[in-house]
């Protein structure tokens, strides 16, 4: 039985993968626009849904700390350089690959602000990162395999081919 996801997990065309479970908070929020009108001979407001919208936002609070090695598990806490390089990431402008569970995956675009929680530095032990993001594209219902079948080079789901070996991945071949 393969492993219960936990955390977050962010991926884009570059091929990193950013993962954590270190003081991750989430908020959520599936946004529609209703416009609600109180008429003056009625007694409940009537409500009407515009347009198309129907999309997930939210927010990310968490610690993503350097976890390079063979284990996502193995943090390397207090790497500034990682975190400073992770942040520069997020602002890169590509559309992102969320993982906040199993059953919810999105595309997504990260919005204009991010802040680092520092309690003393930026080098103290764990800082954790804040932002919010925006759905982008449809739900992903199937995540893509996420390694390289020939070399195990970690890769996003829209990717075509690997960044390391260059072979056909995810249906490609």
């Amino acid at each position: 039985m393969a492993e219960k996801f936990y955390g977050a997990q962010l991926t884009d065309a570059t091929g990193k993968v950013y993962y954590t479970e270190v003081d991750v908070k989430q908020s959520l929020t599936h946004k529609i626009q209703v416009v609600s009108s109180q008429a003056v001979d009625r007694k409940y407001p009537r409500h009407t849904i515009i347009g198309k919208t129907f999309f997930w936002s939210g927010s990310i609070t968490a610690a993503f700390e350097n976890n390079d090695g063979e284990c996502k598990h193995d943090y390397k806490f207090g790497d500034t350089k990682f975190r400073i390089e992770f942040i520069e990431w997020l602002h890169n402008g590509l559309v992102k690959t969320l993982y906040l569970s199993d059953a919810l995956i999105l595309p997504v675009m990260i919005m204009s602000e991010i802040n680092d929680e520092i309690e003393h530095t930026i080098d103290d032990p764990t800082v954790p990162v804040s932002f919010q993001w925006e759905q982008c594209g449809s739900r992903i219902e199937e995540p893509a395999e996420l390694q390289c079948p020939d070399c195990g080079q970690l890769i996003v789901p829209s990717t075509r081919y690997c960044p390391n070996c260059g072979k056909a991945v995810n249906g490609n071949g």
